[in-house]
């Protein structure tokens, strides 16, 4: 019997609870609903795409990930995972032994490498709100930029390469400039006379490790430098089967501020895992406050040449460097790494200069956005002791101004190869990040067209605030730097920022009736938000440009840095040609802005506290400080592990040790400007 609306009808307790529980599933769908229908309409789906090595490659499933909603952002909670153990080897010698001869063997494991090329959306993006108008801002110049105070000849193809693009990278420390190109390196001292010039494999010959870091480096080279410590960081990676690996990215790090005679631990890092073995490409790499960080691309070679592959995603890494400097093992809670999945493409880690990070501040991880006009800004939170409190979260999306996407080469003049390619959409490196005055911030850039057209093609930088941890969805500025457009491409950017926040940018410039030139740009701290009046110069204002013949790769990156000495000097490298043809010339040179000098000498106080690993202070361990002019200074810890030395000298860099006869201690190199107070050092 069918009861009608005016019945009562009695139901029993289960019955109650039963209905209550429908109504409320049915209530939580409803919100599910709502709440993704919204998002559909705020951030658009993300649409399939593919990478290829010279042909289309196929799409692949997603990274494991939660889904979580922070006020108008959708991020996610990536799954972190341990990796492989490494157990370093030890280079003890001079690098002025090692051989610097590449030979046709060398040559041919390049000249095996697919090119990884990744397509770029063929649909606008979106915009998302608000955005920031300074895309046209016009540039007013001022002055223009400083021209070099020194530029010199880095590495050349015929001597030291092994194919095209050279892959110029380099960074600066307290006495040497490093320099790395596909198969080798270049020790400079700050004069440009060369110290020292190696292959990768001549460093790794004796390593011993097991890995084809030993005879099988491939290049995509990176060099970093760690004004905390001191210490360089140069790796390539290397693999013997393309197609199923294992794959390694081969790690040395100096034992010492002296990466001539001071020997370098070597660290062959397995960058896929069993579960996931794919091809880990152009790594890129970051110095952080707690360990050294990496990102790639994640490719599945499906042949044994590897000429067909899909793409597999992003994957970030962190390293536990404390370790690394000290020359112990890695386990594998010390070797970290999380896969972003296929949506996005390119995403590097934040490289710290000048000021520490805040103790506890996550490192930052940005790429660009493939569906909004937005940077793409991640943090990952790592534990090297219990890997389950690591985490890594995002996308926090930034807003840009909005352009066309930038064409992929560059027209060049006639007798070169017609063109050559710009590397469009990717973030560029290194992403900068600054902390200047208590103020946080994350400096970006990458390759587009104009508001309404693929070419000429320029640079989006900006300037994000992530004080506190907390990252802005508008940038403190922005913009697309091409010179009023005046027809000639300017790509594969880099760019840095000094002590006071004057940031310069270095790139190609190309055109049909242009050769490409070294040239940079730039801005003072105080010139107008979303402007690079400090106008455009050349880095080799006396030296012939000419073409590349026969092929179009180019860069494929190029680097900026700033001087850990006076915080204030930017060295830049990159590739040139000084005669047509297919022999690349790379340069280094280096500036200053007037006004940025080192801080007038003063007396300032440098302390902190020695440490066991449990965090008890270790009494009566000696800290010496050595200063610029050989002179040391010596102070006991308290019964806490507190020390102090007043009266320190800034503007000057110092070498500041710890000996104790029960435990040891890694060296420190510090630039000293201001009073330091959290100078700590904690018994390996």
């Amino acid at each position: 019997m069918i009861a009608s609306y005016n019945q009562t009808i009695p139901y029993s307790g289960f019955q109650v609870r039963r209905r209550f529980f429908l109504l409320i599933v049915a209530i939580t769908g409803i919100l599910l609903f709502s709440s993704t229908s919204w998002a559909q309409k705020t951030l658009p789906a993300k649409k399939s795409q593919t990478v290829k090595p010279t042909m289309s490659g196929r799409t692949s499933a997603k990274s494991n990930q939660r889904r979580v909603r922070v006020g108008r952002q959708t991020v996610s909670r990536f799954e972190v995972r341990t990796g492989s153990p490494s157990q370093p080897s030890t280079f003890n010698g001079d690098t002025r032994s090692l051989s610097d001869d590449v030979t046709n063997e060398m040559r041919q494991l390049f000249s095996n490498r697919p090119e990884f090329e990744y397509e770029v959306p063929v649909k606008p993006k979106t915009e998302i709100a608000p955005s920031d108008r300074t895309l046209n801002r016009p540039n007013i110049p001022l002055a223009p930029m400083p021209t070099p105070s020194l530029s010199f000849n880095g590495m050349t193809l015929t001597a030291n390469g092994s194919g095209w693009p050279p892959d110029t990278v380099g960074d600066v420390g307290a006495n040497h400039y490093i320099q790395a190109v596909n198969s080798s390196v270049r020790i400079f001292d700050k004069s440009g006379t060369t110290l020292s010039t190696f292959t990768f494999a001549s460093l790794w010959s004796g390593a011993g490790s097991g890995t084809p870091c030993d005879t099988g480096n491939q290049g995509d080279p990176t060099v970093v430098h760690d004004p905390n410590t001191g210490r360089f960081i140069v790796a390539d990676f290397a693999w013997s089967n393309i197609q199923n690996g294992p794959y390694y990215e081969c790690v040395a790090v100096s034992k010492t501020a002296d990466p001539v005679a001071g020997g370098w631990w070597l660290y062959a890092i397995r960058s896929d895992d069993a579960a996931h073995p794919w091809l880990p490409d152009y790594p890129k790499m970051g110095i952080w406050r707690d360990g050294l960080y990496m990102g790639t691309n994640m490719f599945d070679c499906l042949n044994a040449s590897c000429s067909s592959a899909s793409y597999k995603g992003t994957r970030a890494y962190a390293f536990n460097f404390a370790k690394m400097a000290a020359g112990l093992a890695l386990t594998a809670n010390d070797v970290q790494v999380v896969d972003m999945g296929t949506s996005r493409f390119t995403v590097i880690p934040a490289n710290y200069r000048g000021t520490l990070p805040p103790a506890g501040t996550p490192a930052y991880f940005a790429g660009e956005s493939q569906t909004l006009y937005a940077f793409e800004l991640f943090k990952f939170s790592v534990n090297f002791t219990t890997p389950a409190s690591s985490t890594f979260t995002g996308p926090t999306n930034v807003s840009q101004s909005s352009y066309s996407l930038a064409a992929s080469t560059s027209p060049v003049p006639a007798g070169g190869s017609g063109s050559i390619e710009t590397l469009a959409d990717r973030m560029m490196m290194q992403v900068q990040y600054r902390n200047i005055s208590g103020v946080e911030s994350i400096w970006v850039n990458h390759t587009t067209g104009t508001a309404t057209a693929s070419t000429p093609t320029g640079i989006q930088w900006a300037q994000i605030n992530v004080t506190g941890g907390t990252i802005a969805t508008t940038p403190v500025q922005q913009q697309i730097f091409n010179n009023g457009a005046d027809g000639i491409n300017r790509f594969m950017g880099s760019l840095a920022v000094d002590r006071l926040g004057n940031m310069a940018i270095g790139y190609t410039a190309a055109s049909s009736t242009l050769a490409p030139d070294i040239r940079y740009a730039g801005r003072l701290a105080g010139d107008a938000l979303g402007t690079l009046p400090q106008s455009e110069v050349t880095m080799i204002p006396s030296v012939t440009r000419s073409v590349q013949t026969t092929y179009t790769r180019w860069g494929d990156y190029s680097a900026m840095s700033v001087d850990p000495v006076d915080d204030c000097t930017f060295w830049y490298t990159t590739e040139y040609y000084p005669v047509a043809g297919t022999n690349w010339n790379t340069r280094v040179g280096k500036f200053v802005f007037p006004g940025c000098a080192s801080p007038t000498a003063a007396n300032v106080t440098v302390s902190g506290r020695v440490m066991r690993t449990d965090g008890v202070g270790i009494s009566g361990a000696i800290v010496t400080i050595g200063g610029p002019a050989g002179t040391t200074r010596s102070s006991l810890t308290s019964p806490l592990g507190y020390y102090s030395f007043n009266g320190v000298e800034s503007g000057q860099s110092y070498i500041v040790q710890v000996s104790s006869k029960r435990f040891s201690f890694a060296s420190r190199v510090l630039t000293v400007d201001n009073t330091v107070e959290d100078l700590d050092f904690v018994a390996q």
